[in-house]
């Protein structure tokens, strides 16, 4: 949980599973500027 923000609520602000971001996480995930710019855009909107 980074920012009071759980896997699943970033995974439904983002629209990105919560499997992939779990990927990410442990650096396994292939990660795009696009995608990037989605979780960025996901902790924003959680402020």
């Amino acid at each position: 949980m980074l920012r009071g923000m759980s896997r699943r609520e970033l995974a439904r602000r983002s629209g990105i599973s919560e499997r992939y971001i779990a990927q990410i996480e442990v650096g396994k995930g292939n990660v795009s500027i696009m995608l990037l710019l989605r979780i960025a855009q996901a902790f924003r909107s959680g402020q």
